[in-house]
């Protein structure tokens, strides 16, 4: 290691000898200044080495002063400097401006000595800070400690608060709940009142999204309801609305929910609190009251009289418009003032009109009644006729009245002419009693020629009536006429130009070949048009019968095609046909429902231009209960403002002579027809040049084996049956036995009731005789007796007196095999599972009965389908075959929903419609449409004349049943 020491030691040790060397050049040096005087050339020399010796030791000394005053001085300050940096006198300075390294050295320590002062500063800073949080930190834990206990007994404040919260939002009427803001709002806390509320248990919410309790509302508000929720959140609102519930018993409520955001930085997205209420009892309250209002709006304006209201503790008063016009001022031109009525008072009858007023105050008389007169705008004077009645408090005082006043002043005039008039009459009294009785002579001659008119007038009509009948006869007899006489040339022309074209008789050129052919067809196509006019002619007279049957869809759709496929080949069509593998069989008429295909089929290869494209395509609807027989094609299209003609008898869009396309007309029309027969529907999607696609929807379900029905019918082994009269030779018992039922006959007599109830047969039949009033109670005691009311039921009766019967099955006499069949089969799997199902008009004094639904139908298979299934629903059900009758029930009987077929006789059903809509009975009644054509403006017409909703056939037993609940549900709501 190096050390200065050593060197210092060097260089004192140099100085000595430097010393010494200066000594000996001084001695000499002087010695030489004696001896100068006695100088010789011989001691040149010495001077010279003593001038020389003496010259070194200068410049020795010399440079011993700058090597200690350049090196080891300023060595000797860093070493000074060192030791004092060690002993931590960071204050010292070296100052030095020094160039060389020792310089640099020196401004180094400098440098480092201001480091390490700086760094000193922040250290003892530090310190100090690290001190004081080592004191803050003492200082913390004791405050937690504190804070510790309070949250203890802040814990213990909570679990209180809470239990108490809960007992307070237990007793809430409704449901209170707290739910996530994380976009499916999750349900943490539902109140117990939530299962009062809904009928579901509150396990059923917690921790399930929101969507768990948006499942309940109904669909028609649920959208409303989501849009103000979100709306609201989104500006950072509260929320409210009222909605409806649909509670687990499937009854529906009214509900007021409100809600807000709780923002909370713990789970990131917050908190919605909210409450939901029942207010169904208020609801009612406000439609009840809205109506009331609505009541008395319209009592006000509509009333001929001026109705006037006096609060008399406020000192109020109203006039209404009406009031006011009787004395020919507006509404605005009077104020509403007591004494504006004061004043209007003529002078003199002011006192007694007061005076009345005063003696009903007291008490005096039981009403208030005043005939006086008032001023007319105009100036003159009106007599006034005013009634009013008022209520009084504990004390016997009125606090408010009410009334009305007349305009007497013609009633006035006519009082005073009649006076005058008296004696003018008594005058002439006499004489015209003479005059009288000369006129009763002439009357009573008078009434016995209007007797013999109304003699003649009901022969007339009696002949008249006959006459119809033998028109309808004749009509009847025409039809067969037509259908043997017209189809019986024809075929032998068929005949023989089919046998000229065999050649039978000999052969024939090309030209005559050519010809035949030309006759055969037009003989075809005529027999065709013939077919169709008779078919079209039965259908309006309701002579055209369907025999319905279990038919192979394939097998149908085949046949039907291979008819029309030559003359598709002749036009080089693509033919196609799609069937759906789930539907194998259909039930119906198999001749109607090819003749329905080959008219659409034929349609499709008559407008398709050469060279397109048609086919038939068949799939199920199971969710409608339908089949659908579509027919397509790429021909010309039909514009769509002309698709609801199309079905319209005789009717062709293209109407010149020389179109493109010949035909009567009727072929859609039979379509249209025969669909509707079977219960099911038509619609058509088409556009110019595009093609045409004709829909045919049937009423379908899964096809099972035919015996399925001997099976469930054998399952009814023995049958009640009453009768007006036995008579061994019924057909009824007949048609019985062939079912495999014994037949039990009885009479309608007073103990059939005791009878039923002892047999308990699994199915009774009743018919009808000419004592209704007797069947009638029968009927009603088999359906109210709890031992007898879950039996089936099977009213037999005939036109006259099936119009009476409701909500029971009913066969139509005469009775055949397929009727009564049905009717059973349908019977053997319905149980009426309550009383009060009324088949017959009730008794008088009969309450609690089922509703009442009117069906309009001109279908009979229909209405008795449409009968059975209300029944088993529960309701009560009317008939009406046309318009009129329609019109006529609902207002005798007030039904509850109206089920109305579209198209009706007499009166169409939209017509119908629009008038019911205008008789205030029946404005709020619901009318549920059912149309054929299944063609979106066929139910906008029915939705624009007052429709509920409208249905396109097929309608499933499952679609009219929902239907149903929900439309009566919504109109118990209303009322």
């Amino acid at each position: 290691m190096f050390s200065l020491r050593p060197v210092r030691l060097l260089y004192l040790f140099a100085l000595s000898l430097i010393g010494v060397w200066l000594l000996i050049a001084l001695a000499l040096l002087i010695g030489l200044l004696f001896a100068w005087q006695q100088f010789q050339a011989d001691d040149a020399l010495l001077i010279l080495s003593g001038g020389v010796f003496i010259l070194s030791g200068l410049v020795t000394a010399a440079l011993a002063w700058a090597l200690n005053h350049l090196l080891f001085e300023p060595l000797e300050q860093l070493r000074l400097g060192a030791e004092r940096f060690g002993r931590g006198e960071l204050d010292f300075r070296f100052h030095s401006t020094r160039q060389d390294e020792l310089g640099a050295l020196a401004r180094a320590l400098d440098q480092m000595a201001s480091r390490l002062q700086q760094h000193e500063a922040q250290t003892l800073a530090q310190t100090r800070l690290l001190l004081a949080e080592v004191e803050r930190r003492r200082n913390a834990e004791s405050e937690i400690q504190a804070r510790y206990r309070e949250l203890q007994q802040a814990e213990a404040a909570l679990r209180e608060s809470e239990a108490r919260f809960r007992a307070v939002v237990g007793n809430v009427d409704g449901a209170v709940y707290r739910c996530a803001n994380d976009g499916e709002w999750t349900i943490h806390f539902v109140s117990d009142g939530v299962e009062a509320l809904t009928g579901y248990p509150v396990a059923h919410f917690l921790g399930r999204p929101s969507t768990s309790f948006f499942e309940l509302v109904l669909p028609e508000d649920r959208e409303r309801v989501e849009t103000l929720i979100r709306q609201a959140f989104t500006a950072n609102q509260p929320f409210e609305a009222e909605y409806r519930l649909r509670r687990a018993d499937g009854r529906v409520i009214w509900v007021l929910e409100r809600a807000r955001l709780a923002p909370d930085a713990s789970n990131g997205t917050g908190w919605i609190d909210g409450i939901v209420l029942d207010i169904t009892q208020r609801k009612h309250l406000e439609l009840e009251l809205a109506a009331s209002r609505e009541r008395y709006e319209l009592v006000v304006l509509g009333s001929t009289d001026g109705l006037w209201d006096w609060n008399i503790a406020a000192n109020e008063v109203y006039f209404s418009p009406r009031w006011k016009a009787l004395l020919g001022y507006a509404d605005e031109e009077l104020p509403n003032q007591f004494e504006t009525w004061i004043d209007l008072l003529h002078p003199e009858d002011r006192p007694y009109v007061l005076a009345v007023l005063r003696a009903y105050l007291q008490g005096e008389q039981p009403d208030y009644r005043a005939e006086f007169r008032m001023r007319h705008r105009d100036g003159s004077y009106r007599w006034i006729m005013m009634r009013g009645v008022g209520l009084r408090d504990a004390e016997g005082r009125v606090y408010r009245m009410a009334g009305s006043q007349t305009d007497i002043t013609e009633r006035k005039q006519a009082e005073e002419e009649i006076l005058r008039l008296n004696t003018e009459l008594e005058a002439r009294v006499q004489e015209r009693t003479t005059q009288l009785e000369a006129a009763n002579a002439a009357l009573e001659r008078e009434s016995i020629r209007l007797a013999e008119r109304v003699a003649e007038r009901t022969a007339d009509l009696s002949a008249a009536n006959a006459e119809l009948a033998r028109v309808a006869r004749a009509k009847d007899e025409f039809l067969a006429s037509m259908s043997h006489e017209l189809r019986t040339p024809l075929n032998t022309i068929l005949g023989m130009a089919e046998a000229l074209q065999d050649q039978v008789y000999g052969p024939l050129t090309p030209e005559q070949m050519l010809s035949l052919r030309n006759i055969e067809e037009s003989s075809r196509h005529l027999l065709t048009l013939i077919n169709d006019l008779l078919d079209v002619s039965k259908i309006e007279a309701g002579k055209l019968e369907l025999h319905l049957e279990e038919l192979e869809v394939a097998a149908v759709c085949n046949s039907s095609l291979r008819l029309v496929r030559p003359a598709a080949e002749k036009k080089r069509l693509d033919v196609q046909l799609e069937i759906d593998p789930a539907v194998t069989h259909v039930r119906a008429d198999m001749r109607r429902l090819k003749q329905i295909l080959v008219n659409l089929l034929s349609n499709a290869v008559k407008f398709t231009p050469e060279g397109g494209a048609l086919g038939l395509v068949v799939h199920a609807e199971p969710e409608r209960e339908a089949v659908v027989f579509t027919v397509w094609d790429t021909g010309i299209g039909i514009a769509a403002d002309d698709i609801p003609r199309l079905f319209q008898p005789f009717v062709q869009l293209d109407s010149r002579l020389a179109r493109a396309h010949v035909g009567s007309g009727l072929g859609l029309t039979l379509v249209y027809r025969m669909t509707d027969l079977h219960g099911g529907g038509v619609s058509v999607v088409s556009a110019p040049g595009e093609g045409s696609r004709f829909s045919i929807a049937l009423p379908w379900s899964p096809w099972s084996d035919p015996s399925a029905e001997t099976t469930r019918l054998r399952r009814i082994e023995k049958a009640l049956l009453f009768q007006p009269a036995l008579d061994p030779t019924d057909v009824l018992s007949a048609y019985l036995s062939e079912m495999g039922i014994w037949a039990v006959p009885h009479l309608c007599g007073p103990d059939a009731f005791e009878t039923a109830a002892t047999l308990q047969p699994p199915l009774i039949l009743l018919e009808l005789g000419a004592d209704v009033e007797l069947c009638r109670h029968l009927l009603y005691q088999l359906q109210q007796d709890p031992r007898t009311c879950t039996i089936p039921l099977i009213v037999i009766a005939d036109d006259s007196t099936a119009a009476t019967v409701k909500g029971v099955e009913v066969v139509l006499k005469p009775v055949t095999r397929e009727r009564l069949r049905s009717a059973i089969s349908g019977a053997g799997l319905v149980r009426r599972a309550r009383t009060g199902q009324t088949g017959l008009l009730a008794p008088a004094g009969v309450t609690g009965l089922p509703p009442l639904i009117l069906v309009a139908d001109e279908n009979e298979m229909r209405l008795l389908a449409q009968s059975r299934q209300l029944q088993s629903l529960g309701y009560r059900s009317a008939i009406a075959r046309n318009g009129q009758e329609v019109l006529e029930r609902a207002l005798e009987e007030t039904p509850a929903l109206i089920l109305l077929d579209v198209r009706l006789p007499v009166i169409d059903g939209v017509t119908v419609i629009r008038r019911l809509r205008a008789q205030p009975a029946t404005a709020q009644v619901p009318i549920l449409a059912i149309t054929t054509l299944a063609l979106a403006s066929e139910q906008e017409r029915c939705l624009n004349a007052g429709a509920t909703a409208c249905f396109f056939r097929p309608v499933s037993d499952r679609q009219l049943a929902i239907a149903l609940r929900t439309y009566m549900a919504a109109r118990e709501g209303m009322t």
